[in-house]
């Protein structure tokens, strides 16, 4: 016998449904409000640029709003040392980032 969602059930799955949506949204939207304004599509980029094999198009400064230092210190010694097979110093990733 097939198992049918009550209506109390459909209605709490589409209201969490629609908080997640606007959490997303209002992720996205404070990109905008910051001291430093950032589009929607920039920030996916960002986010998703070493999924995509994405060339940066953004101005290094985008790279310290989205990321934070850490985490991209981490990425680019990890890409480097994937794909060149060389260890950088944290000077030559400071240089990188433009801290």
């Amino acid at each position: 016998m097939p198992h049918f969602i009550s209506n109390k059930q459909r209605v709490f799955g589409l209201a969490v449904l629609g908080l997640l949506a606007l959490l997303a949204a209002l992720f996205f939207l404070s990109f905008l409000i910051g001291s430093y304004p950032l589009d929607a599509k920039t920030v996916w980029d960002i986010l998703t640029a070493s999924l995509r094999d994405l060339e940066p198009y953004w101005e290094s400064a985008a790279w310290k709003v989205v990321e934070t230092t850490e985490d991209l210190t981490e990425k680019i010694a990890y890409f480097y040392s994937h794909f060149f097979k060389r260890e950088l110093t944290e000077d030559q990733i400071v240089a990188i980032i433009g801290l």
